[in-house]
């Protein structure tokens, strides 16, 4: 079968892949976007147990780099997906989101993964810290990440000794190889943030092909998952950490490819409406009874 994908030129599938950061309208002040302008100036008190925390970030994000070569070192030839070291990894980054008493995280929707399969996992990206909280997932995964991402100390030498996926602007064709080869033949899921940026507002932007793409081209079920709350801890445009928020992330019904005649554009669009629905229902607030549902 030939997907449109293969009619295009080579900057179109880069475009197509890759594509350009999505840009909501917004309007430009001094160099910073409206959302950051409404918030006004950061609290002194926030700014410094901001500094703090990521003193504390950089000092045992360090260490655990260290601890992560060893465990690399004495794994790598019985376990070359990296299973041991993502559930070494998994848990210390969640830590760190878990440290603030007024940092509060509920996860629904895990019984939705089956055991030992592989999905093309989307999320909606609000914040920074979106993938520290994403590592809840009860699953082995890759990231991709735009290839700068592996420059910046810790995250980037976390993101290297994983071998987890660089988005390298010119080659896009390296990109689906990598990622056919982790979901097809190690059956390891990918996660691609499909915005291809941080929303200003919260609200979701237009979303790219790329994930789309590799779930029609491998035949691998996409799995949406949303999540709120982040953005109020470290909203896009500032470095200082707020004290209080409600994290929620949920996991949708995974979507197959075959459902909708492989069509890429199709399930784009109700994966999207599916991520839309269900963070109109998480700001609304689960009911009552809901609520005492999902907490058992």
């Amino acid at each position: 079968m030939q997907s449109s994908f293969d009619r295009l030129s080579d900057d179109d599938r880069y475009q197509k892949v890759i594509d350009k950061p999505g840009t909501p309208l917004r309007v430009i002040s001094g160099g910073k976007s409206s959302s950051a302008a409404k918030r006004g100036p950061a609290r002194l008190d926030k700014m410094v147990v901001s500094i703090i925390c990521y003193l504390y970030f950089l000092i045992t994000g360090s260490i655990g780099i260290v601890i992560s070569v060893i465990l690399r070192l004495c794994t790598c030839a019985i376990d070359e997906e990296g299973r041991y070291l993502h559930n070494l990894v998994g848990p210390w980054a969640l830590h760190y989101m878990q440290l603030p008493p007024l940092w509060k995280l509920k996860v629904e929707g895990r019984e939705k993964l089956k055991k030992d399969a592989a999905y093309v996992i989307v999320s909606n990206h609000q914040s920074s810290l979106d993938p520290f909280f994403l590592y809840s997932l009860p699953t082995v995964f890759k990231w991709t990440s735009k290839d700068w991402v592996f420059n910046v100390p810790v995250v980037g030498w976390v993101l290297s000794l994983h071998a987890h996926i660089k988005i390298n602007p010119g080659r896009p064709e390296a990109f689906l190889q990598e990622c056919k080869y982790w979901l097809n033949e190690r059956k390891i899921s990918v996660i691609v943030f499909p915005e291809g940026t941080r929303s200003d507002d919260g609200e979701l932007l237009r979303f790219k092909y790329g994930a789309f793409h590799l779930s029609v081209v491998d035949d691998v079920p996409i799995l949406p998952v949303v999540l709120i709350g982040s953005r109020d801890i470290l909203p896009k445009g500032t470095w200082v950490l707020n004290y209080k928020a409600n994290v929620r992330l949920k996991i949708l019904d995974p979507v197959y490819p075959a459902d909708f005649n492989y069509d890429e554009n199709l399930i784009r669009q109700y994966v999207r409406e599916q991520m839309q629905f269900e963070l109109k229902k998480l700001r609304a607030g689960p009911a009552p009874s809901a609520a005492k549902t999902a907490c058992r």
